[in-house]
C-alpha cells in the first residue's frame, strides 16, 4: 500500500440519534431500549454512507481505517473503499469505551482526520480520548448537534473531507468547541426532567469552512427580551380555538406554551387545541395522529442560536412526513432580534434528508421578533449529492 496515501479514520455510533424521532432526546443508558421498543431504527450508518459517497471518485487516494462491523469498516467496504480494519473487542452493542479505543488506536496507526457519525455525545467521547491531537469531523446523526464539530449535513461533511485529502495545506484546522448536556432526559412525556442546558467540555481540531461547518450552538436567553414577550402574549391571545397548534423546542416557543398556563416541555414538541395541551414532548408518530385526527396546523419554530437550525437538530420528531402534513405555508417562525443578528452568515439551515420537502422550505422566509416586527432570512438547504448505489 503506497505511503503516500492519505489516512482517514471513520466511527460510526450505531445507535446515534436513534431516539429523535420517537421523543426521546438522547440513546445512552437505558434510553436505547426504550428507543427500540417505540420503533426507531438506525440511521447513523446511512447518514455516513451518504457521506462518504462524495469521497468515491478520489478513492485512489486515501485508506480508511475502521473498527469491525457496524462500527464504520462494513459501510467502508461495501462502497468500496481501501479499508484496515483495526482491533475492536466490542461484542454486541457498542460503547463509548469501544469508541474511545478505537480513536486512541487511530492517532497510534497516523490517521490524519477522524471522521465520525454520531451526535455530541460520540464527539465528546472522541474528545475525551485523543484531546485536539487530530482533526475530527461530524456526520450529523445524532439527536443533538450543538458541538462546533459538525458540518451541515452528510454530504457537506464529504465534501469538506473531500477537499481536506486533496489538498489538507489549503483547508484551516480550527479549535472549535465540544458541547453537552450535563443531563440525559427521561422518557417521553412521562418526563419529570428539565430541559438541560449545553455544557462546554473543551476545544478540538476540526477543518474549517464556512460553507461546510456549522458553529456551536450559543446560549442566548429570551430573558428579558420585551419584544419577545409581547409576541408570545400577542399570538397566546390570537390562537383560534378550532386549529391544531404545534410548539417546536426551545424557550422563544415555550414562552407561549408558558403564557397559556399550560405545563409544556421546553426541549420537545407540545400540541395545543383549544387553549388545552393535547400533547406533550411528542414523537414523530404522535404528532402524525394528531395532525391526522385535527387536520390543519400551525407550527410554531424557534431559530438555534448561534447555528441557524430551523429543523435537523433536536427536533428529529419534525420530520419531513410531519413538515409534508403541516405544509411549510403553515410554519411561523420566531426569534429575538439578538439571536438573528448574531448569526453569520444570516442565513436558516435545515437537514430533513428529504430533497423534496427541504426545496419548499428553501428560499426567503419571515421570521417574526416582535409584534409588528419580523426580518427575512434565507432559508437554504445543504448540497448533497445524490447516491447513485444502493444505500447500506
Amino acid at each position: 500500500m503506497g505511503k503516500d496515501l492519505f489516512r482517514l479514520g471513520l466511527i460510526i455510533n450505531p445507535v446515534a440519534g436513534m431516539g429523535g424521532k420517537v421523543g426521546l432526546h438522547g440513546t445512552d443508558g437505558d434510553l436505547y431500549e426504550r428507543a427500540i421498543q417505540l420503533g426507531a431504527s438506525p440511521l447513523a450508518a446511512d447518514r455516513a454512507a451518504q457521506s462518504l459517497f462524495s469521497l468515491k471518485e478520489i478513492s485512489e487516494k486515501f485508506v480508511v481505517l475502521a473498527p469491525p462491523g457496524a462500527m464504520g469498516y462494513e459501510v467502508s467496504k461495501i462502497l468500496g473503499f481501501t479499508t484496515e480494519s483495526i482491533p475492536s473487542h466490542h461484542q454486541g452493542r457498542t460503547s463509548a469505551t469501544d469508541t474511545q479505543e478505537a480513536v486512541k488506536y487511530m492517532v497510534l496507526c497516523g490517521v490524519q482526520l477522524i471522521l465520525f457519525s454520531g451526535g455530541d455525545g460520540t464527539a465528546r467521547d472522541i474528545y475525551e480520548a485523543i484531546g485536539d491531537r487530530v482533526p475530527i469531523l461530524g456526520i450529523p446523526a445524532g439527536v443533538k448537534m450543538r458541538s462546533g464539530v459538525f458540518a451541515y449535513s452528510p454530504n457537506t461533511a464529504g465534501e469538506l473531507v473531500r477537499s481536506f485529502i486533496l489538498d489538507a495545506k489549503k483547508v484551516k484546522v480550527h479549535q472549535v468547541e465540544i458541547l453537552d448536556v450535563a443531563q440525559e432526559h427521561s422518557l417521553g412525556e412521562n418526563s419529570n426532567s428539565t430541559w438541560q442546558p449545553s455544557r462546554f467540555f473543551g476545544m478540538a481540531a476540526a477543518p474549517y469552512s464556512r460553507e461546510y461547518l456549522q458553529s456551536a450552538k450559543s446560549m442566548s436567553s429570551v430573558q428579558g427580551d420585551v419584544g419577545i414577550d409581547e409576541l408570545a402574549q400577542e399570538i397566546a391571545q390570537s390562537l383560534n380555538p378550532s386549529r391544531l397548534y404545534l410548539f417546536g423546542p426551545g424557550a422563544t416557543t415555550h414562552k407561549i406554551i408558558q403564557i397559556l398556563g399550560l405545563e409544556g416541555y421546553v426541549g420537545g414538541i407540545d400540541a395545543v387545541f383549544n387553549r388545552q395541551l393535547v400533547g406533550k414532548d411528542l414523537g414523530e408518530h404522535e404528532i402524525l395522529e394528531l395532525l391526522t385526527r385535527f387536520g390543519e396546523a400551525t407550527l410554531f419554530l424557534g431559530v438555534i442560536g448561534g447555528q441557524g437550525f430551523l429543523l435537523g437538530r433536536g427536533n428529529q420528531q419534525l420530520s419531513a412526513k410531519v413538515i409534508d402534513l403541516v405544509s411549510p405555508k403553515n410554519i411561523v417562525l420566531l426569534s429575538s432580534a439578538e439571536k438573528i443578528a448574531k448569526l453569520f452568515p444570516v442565513h436558516l439551515q435545515v437537514d430533513l434528508g428529504d430533497l423534496e420537502i427541504e426545496a419548499q422550505l428553501e428560499g426567503y422566509r419571515e421570521v417574526l421578533v416582535a409584534p409588528g416586527r419580523s426580518t427575512v432570512c434565507r432559508v437554504i438547504v445543504p448540497k448533497r449529492v445524490e447516491a447513485k448505489e444502493e444505500a447500506v
